[in-house]
């Protein structure tokens, strides 16, 4: 059978008449859908699709949160591009080493983390913690659902993490209501680029930290189809390390190494 990867635009399409049995639900932010967003998880997959022609799999674009709770309530196979948080692990499959540990060689690609500040801010990240955040001080923020908002956390720091998406998230840093912004590589690199924000803001300080994103799976496809999950993790591994997903990681993200 041809293989197809199929986008789904809404929910009613991949509830739609004639949706195979044998596809692979697989949702995604969909914040990856838009024109200027780095493509770099979905074209991962795509050419994972061409090296696994008896799969289908279908990507559902949705919410960042909704996506993982409706995955770990098993309304779908897997999760595109899912960091590792206890809270997450506790309802999704990740890879994992035979001692219990996640795989780091078995992910999709790795990008950092960054603090972003308003020019003349006195906030900053030393690399250990946060600096210039006082009592009356605004928190910081962090895109709703995104795991560096408990990162942060864990080092000292008040987070709003109630934004829905970057937009909303930026609105409140120009409004004063944000000290600064935490936000993921790609984040950082689209902002410089904006002729809305480029100039208009600074790294407060080295990368926070490095994170790897991984394909998970609901409990349930990765019970019902180990075979399949683990065929689907050794072929993102294979082609994170390609020549081509290389190039396309360093154009779109400014970094050599996935």
């Amino acid at each position: 059978m041809p293989l197809r990867l199929v986008y789904l635009l809404t929910a009613m399409l991949l509830a739609g008449p004639g949706a195979a049995q044998a596809a692979i639900s697989i949702c995604f932010n969909q914040e990856l859908n838009d024109a200027a967003a780095h493509p770099v998880a979905v074209e991962l997959v795509k050419a994972v699709a061409k090296r696994a022609p008896e799969l289908e799999l279908r990507l559902v674009p949705l919410p960042w949160a909704r996506c993982l709770r409706e995955a770990a309530l098993g309304e779908h196979d897997g999760v595109l591009a899912a960091s590792h948080t206890p809270e997450r692990a506790a309802g999704l499959v990740f890879p994992l080493r035979a001692d219990g540990q996640v795989d780091e060689t078995r992910r999709m690609f790795a990008l950092g983390y960054w603090l972003l500040r308003m020019p003349g801010s006195e906030l900053s990240w030393d690399g250990q913690r946060f600096l210039g955040l006082g009592k009356a001080a605004p928190p910081l923020g962090a895109q709703r659902g995104y795991s560096i908002a408990e990162f942060a956390r864990q080092h000292g720091a008040v987070v709003d993490e109630g934004s829905p998406t970057a937009e909303a998230m930026m609105r409140k840093l120009a409004l004063g209501r944000l000290s600064g912004v935490l936000v993921s590589q790609a984040h950082a690199h689209d902002l410089s680029r904006d002729p809305q924000w480029a100039g208009k803001l600074e790294n407060a300080g080295p990368a926070l930290l490095r994170k790897s994103y991984f394909l998970v799976y609901s409990k349930r496809y990765s019970k019902s189809h180990p075979a399949q999950a683990e065929q689907l993790w050794a072929l993102l591994a294979q082609e994170r390390e390609s020549a081509a997903f290389k190039r396309l990681y360093r154009s779109q993200l400014g970094d050599a190494l996935p």
